[in-house]
């Protein structure tokens, strides 16, 4: 699972999310284009 931080509310989610072009923050519930985090 990636770490991914949501550019909106600045929460970090972990999700299966890897490749997708839009996730959703569970926190803020806004969309953002995820930047997956090497390692």
């Amino acid at each position: 699972m990636a770490g991914m931080t949501c550019p909106h509310c600045g929460q970090t989610m972990y999700s299966a999310y890897g490749e997708a072009d839009k996730v959703k923050c569970i926190y803020c519930n806004k969309e953002f284009s995820p930047k997956p985090v090497a390692g």
